[in-house]
């Protein structure tokens, strides 16, 4: 699954796209229904129309990103396990509203965090596993916290981003492939010498 859905569309995908984009920049409370018609070039009506409530406009952003975000990494971790290329998740996360959409999903908590953060580490979990099923994982190694520990290296960036200088405007498909192909080398060949 590609970003394609948040490319330019009729009145619904504009209102999902604007709605992203402003609910990752103010957060859910912060951003009304009116300011995503205003953005989206439809009435608030409009809005209503395609999805009932501010509440059920959440529920299809939430779907929208995290959906294809979860379909996005198990992709990549499919193919990092394989030896391929995870530029399926840069290409997502290369868009500055699903980035910014996803830092606040993660810093605001809630359900929609707390059960993004299971599922990234259920699924970090389920590489390694497959990866120690075939010896690829150094023996003894606790799967457990090196789930946490892998989400570390590939979320914190995501967080920090808007903290370093000169970092978010390295966000284009390529340089966030890029940075996922580091998070791996450090995985695999370690950072510190003996």
């Amino acid at each position: 699954m590609t970003a394609e859905p948040l490319a330019r569309g009729d009145g619904r995908e504009r209102v999902l796209r604007e709605a992203v984009r402003l609910f990752g920049e103010a957060g859910f409370a912060g951003t009304s229904v009116r300011a995503v018609a205003s953005a989206a070039g439809v009435s608030p009506a409009n809005v209503m129309h395609h999805f009932g409530t501010k509440d059920a406009l959440k529920e299809a952003t939430d779907e929208r990103v995290l959906g294809a975000l979860a379909a996005s990494l198990k992709q990549a971790a499919a193919a990092v396990l394989e030896g391929g290329d995870p530029v399926e998740v840069g290409t997502l996360v290369g868009d500055p509203g699903v980035r910014g959409y996803l830092r606040r999903v993660l810093l605001d908590g809630g359900a929609a965090g707390e059960a993004l953060v299971a599922d990234l580490v259920a699924l970090v979990r389920a590489g390694l596993e497959q990866a120690a099923s075939a010896g690829r994982v150094r023996p003894g190694a606790d799967l457990e916290y090196a789930s946490v520990q892998v989400l570390a290296l590939t979320v914190g960036p995501l967080l920090l981003g808007p903290l370093l200088p000169g970092f978010e405007a390295g966000t284009s498909p390529t340089s966030v492939a890029a940075r996922a192909e580091a998070d791996i080398a450090t995985l695999r060949e370690g950072l510190l010498r003996s």
